[in-house]
């Protein structure tokens, strides 16, 4: 086929070349008649436009013919020779990245220090074995302190048990109610000996007496004791009438020693104390970020002061202030620019303030007469009652905040020494 488009051109060739003369032949133009020569002229015309279009559709008959014929895998072959340089070239872009990587320095890391607490925590003093122990122990520790006190616990001790170990006070309340009701059912009938049983396995009593520490010793200190009956283990009430009496008004009693909070006394020295106050989240109600949260929000404080608020919404809105804190961290300053650091509860008097104070100052002076001046000019001393009588939260001294010490009279600061408090 190739061959016959090759002789159609090479006749298109020939043919436009014109007629054919001799070469001896001399180069004379025989003049024509115009008729003739328009005839003429015509006819070549169309002869040469008939032979241009019939060379352009042999020329693209060849080119579709030549497409058709190549071979069909020789475009994907393209195609996945190109996929492949691109892969090869996006592979040595990456290894060029980790090697400038590997020639850098390595990046220094900014690691935030940890935080200087201005005191590790709370700490309650044990009320039974007087030692001082982190808040989070004291649980434990009092268990510790009244397993170890007798091999078979007394009614006293069970009741502290069931007082002091059991730290839901829904729970520990609905136990001594059932306790009351068992103990008052055989007051009320003393002769009937269905209620002198419970039932070991029933549920009520698994989950409601049971589960709370203490509260099976407290029934066996008062007469009750372990017994199985036709293979069905029971506790049985072997006691006295006396004995329940006892019973139900140890279960009353208000006489639950209480542990005290340790104000884990501090003399801070003048650079010490006026360094930025960081508090553990034993402190707060809530953990410390979120107090700090919630204090960056300034947009609900002004919005409290600029809208017109009733008593009844500022009433509310101090108190939820003050159940955001538990303990506050105070700071006295001393005649001496020492400071004489404390740990209280906010719901403390302020008069406990004065004599944490005199506590701590030495004995020969703790006659001397002073006052604690706040941030805000507040004055606390022993004549002004009614400042006495409030809390650090209602004088807003939470969570921490610093006072100074002053004398009544300059002339007796003359007549004592510079340094006041004793060596903490």
């Amino acid at each position: 086929m190739k061959k016959f488009f090759d002789k159609i051109k090479k006749d298109y060739k020939y043919k436009k070349a014109g007629s054919g003369r001799r070469l001896d032949e001399e180069n004379v133009v025989t003049p024509k008649s115009s008729s003739t020569s328009t005839g003429s002229t015509g006819s070549a015309n169309r002869e040469y436009g008939t032979s241009a279009a019939n060379a352009q559709a042999a020329a693209a008959a060849i080119a579709r013919l030549e497409k058709k014929m190549m071979p069909k895998s020789a475009s994907n072959m393209n195609k996945a020779t190109l996929r492949a340089a691109r892969e090869q070239n996006a592979q040595a872009k990456q290894g060029d990245k980790l090697l400038v990587d590997s020639l850098q320095p390595p990046e220094e890391k900014k690691m935030e220090a940890a935080k200087i607490l201005s005191v590790n925590g709370i700490y309650y003093t044990c009320p039974l074995s007087g030692e001082v122990i982190p808040k989070s122990d004291y649980v434990s520790h009092l268990e510790t302190f009244l397993n170890s006190l007798e091999p078979v616990p007394s009614m006293e001790t069970s009741v502290v048990k069931i007082m002091c170990l059991n730290t839901h006070r829904e729970n520990r309340e609905k136990a001594i109610e059932i306790i009351g009701k068992y103990l008052n059912n055989i007051k009320s009938n003393p002769d009937e000996d269905k209620y002198k049983k419970i039932k070991w396995n029933h549920k009520l009593f698994q989950e409601r007496v049971h589960s709370q520490k203490g509260a099976t010793d407290f029934l066996k200190s008062i007469g009750w004791a372990e017994e199985t009956l036709d293979g069905i283990p029971y506790l049985v009430y072997k006691g006295t009438l006396e004995d329940i009496e006892l019973a139900l008004i140890a279960l009353q009693t208000d006489e639950i020693p209480r542990p005290s909070l340790h104000r884990m006394p501090k003399l801070l020295s003048p650079t010490d104390g006026q360094q930025r106050v960081e508090l553990p989240d034993d402190f707060f109600k809530i953990t410390g970020n979120e107090v700090k949260k919630l204090h960056t929000d300034k947009n609900i404080q002004s919005q409290q002061l600029d809208m017109l608020m009733t008593q009844k919404m500022r009433e509310d809105a101090a108190l939820l202030n003050k159940r955001t804190y538990c303990y506050s961290l105070i700071r006295i300053r001393m005649p001496d620019s020492d400071y004489l650091q404390g740990t209280f509860n906010v719901y403390e008097k302020s008069s406990n303030l004065i004599d944490f104070v005199k506590e701590n100052i030495i004995d020969d002076f703790n006659w001397v007469p002073f006052k604690l001046r706040s941030a805000d000019g507040t004055f606390i001393f022993l004549e002004n009652k009614e400042v006495l009588e409030k809390t650090l939260s209602e004088l807003s001294l939470v969570p921490s905040a610093t006072l100074t010490f002053c004398f009544y009279d300059a002339e007796i600061r003359e007549q004592l020494p510079r340094k006041l408090i004793k060596d903490i």
